[in-house]
């Protein structure tokens, strides 16, 4: 839902965007950053979700607080409006934590 919210905020900006606008054309390419950013945020949180499905209850502890952990990170940063670096920092460790827990979810399946 969160991310849902960004992506609107971020529409509404795009759409508030005239060729009145000064500096218009900056603009527009920030903002189709951070929507990138928040395509790329939704496919991990939504790849973390599912890992945490296969790994289930009795997945290991560390690797599931590890997910659990990393996915929250990415969720402040959406929430906070934290696109200078934080947001890619964030998505990077939550994307290598996924494709560990993969590795530990197919083992344990």
């Amino acid at each position: 839902m969160e991310l849902l919210s960004a992506a609107e905020r971020v529409q509404r900006e795009l759409l508030a965007i005239s060729l009145d606008t000064p500096d218009a054309r900056n603009a527009v390419v920030d903002l189709d950053k951070q929507l990138k950013h928040l395509q790329l945020a939704e496919k991990w949180v939504v790849a973390a979700q599912r890992v945490m499905d296969r790994l289930g209850e009795n997945g290991s502890k560390s690797v599931r607080d590890g997910v659990l952990e990393a996915q929250d990170t990415v969720m402040w940063c959406v929430r906070a409006d934290h696109w200078n670096g934080k947001l890619t920092a964030s998505l990077t460790v939550l994307e290598e934590v996924v494709r560990e827990a993969e590795v530990h979810a197919a083992r344990s399946a």
